[in-house]
C-alpha cells in the first residue's frame, strides 16, 4: 500500500505544482497584456546635423492612476546624444470606456556619422492593487546617420530677407525724408505768412500816421511812433520793452546779432521820441517826415 500511496502523492504535489506555475505564467502574462508598449522615431536616415526624435508610449484601459508608472530612462544608443526629453499624459474616452495614453519623447542628436542603434527601453508598472511589478520592452531600432543636409534655398531665403530689410529701410528713409521736407515748408510759409501779415499791419498803421503828420499833432504822432516801433521789436527780437526806457531797450537788442547800422537808426527813432514825450521839443514837420521815413524802413527791412 505505501508504494500506490507514494505514487498518488507524487502525482498530486506534481499537479499542484504545475498549477502553481501555470498561474504564475498566465498571471504574468494577463498583467503584461493590460498595456499595449509602442515605441519609434521620426527616422530612419539622417543628416548628422539633424535630430532624431524617439518616442515611447504606452496605453492602458483605465484612468491615469491605474497604474503607477516608473520614469523611463533615456534610451542608450552609440553615435547620439540626448539635447532634451518630455512627457504628455492623456486620458479620452473610447467606446464608452475610459483610456490612457502615456507618451515619452527623446530629442537625439548625432555626434558622427555611421549606423546606429536606438537599444530597448524598460519600461516598469506597478498595478496599486495586487502591487504587482511587471516590466515591458521596446524592440531596437536602427539609425543611419549620413553627412549633413544642406537645406534647399536656404541662401535664396537670406538673400530674400536681406533685399526686403533694405527695402523696407530705404523707404523709411525716404517717408522720413519727405515728412522733414514738408514739415520744414511748412515753418518757411507761416514765418512768410507772419511777415506778411506783419508788412500789412505795418503798412495800415503808417498810413494812420499821415494825418497826424498833416495836422501838426507832434505828441500825439510820436507817441503812436513808439508804441508801433516797441511793438515791433517785441515781436520781432523777443524782447521786453514795457517800462524800459530807451537805455534799457538798446541793451537789450546789444546783446543780439544785429547789424550796426539798423542798431543806430532804431536809436534814433526811439530818441526823437523821448525829445518829444520828455523834453517837449518842438520838431519840425520836415523832422517828422524823416521820422516817418525811418520808420517805414525800419518796418520794411522785416
Amino acid at each position: 500500500m505505501a508504494r500506490p500511496d507514494l505514487k498518488i502523492f507524487l502525482i498530486t504535489l506534481g499537479v499542484t505544482l504545475l498549477s502553481s506555475s501555470l498561474s504564475q505564467v498566465f498571471s504574468r502574462d494577463t498583467t503584461s497584456s493590460k498595456i499595449e508598449l509602442k515605441a519609434w522615431t521620426d527616422k530612419l536616415q539622417i543628416g548628422s546635423d539633424e535630430d532624431l526624435i524617439f518616442t515611447v508610449q504606452a496605453t492602458w484601459e483605465g484612468e491615469l492612476d491605474r497604474f503607477r508608472v516608473e520614469p523611463i530612462r533615456p534610451p542608450e544608443c552609440k553615435l547620439f546624444g540626448i539635447s532634451g526629453s518630455s512627457s504628455v499624459n492623456e486620458t479620452k474616452i473610447v467606446q464608452g470606456k475610459s483610456k490612457t495614453i502615456k507618451t515619452f519623447s527623446f530629442v537625439l542628436r548625432p555626434t558622427q556619422q555611421g549606423q546606429s542603434q536606438v537599444a530597448s527601453v524598460e519600461f516598469t508598472y506597478i498595478d496599486p492593487t495586487s502591487q504587482d511589478t511587471s516590466r515591458l520592452y521596446t524592440q531596437p531600432i536602427v539609425i543611419q546617420v549620413g553627412p549633413p543636409v544642406k537645406k534647399e534655398g536656404g541662401d535664396a531665403v537670406i538673400y530674400l530677407v536681406l533685399i526686403l530689410v533694405i527695402f523696407f529701410t530705404t523707404l523709411t528713409y525716404l517717408v522720413m525724408r519727405k515728412r522733414e521736407r514738408e514739415a520744414k515748408e511748412q515753418k518757411i510759409k507761416g514765418e512768410e505768412d507772419v511777415r506778411m501779415s506783419l508788412k500789412d499791419e505795418a503798412s495800415e498803421k503808417l498810413s494812420s500816421l499821415q494825418p497826424l503828420l498833416e495836422g501838426g499833432e507832434t505828441e500825439e504822432f510820436f507817441s503812436r511812433v513808439h508804441r508801433m516801433l516797441t511793438r515791433h521789436l517785441e515781436e520781432k527780437y523777443h524782447i521786453m520793452t514795457t517800462g524800459k526806457t530807451t537805455a534799457g531797450i538798446m541793451s537789450s537788442l546789444s546783446d543780439l546779432s544785429i547789424e550796426e547800422e539798423r542798431i543806430k537808426l532804431l536809436e534814433s527813432v526811439l530818441k526823437k521820441c523821448d525829445l518829444v514825450k520828455f523834453a517837449k521839443e518842438k520838431i519840425e514837420k520836415d523832422d517828422k517826415e524823416a521820422v516817418l521815413e525811418e520808420l517805414k524802413t525800419i518796418l520794411e527791412q522785416s
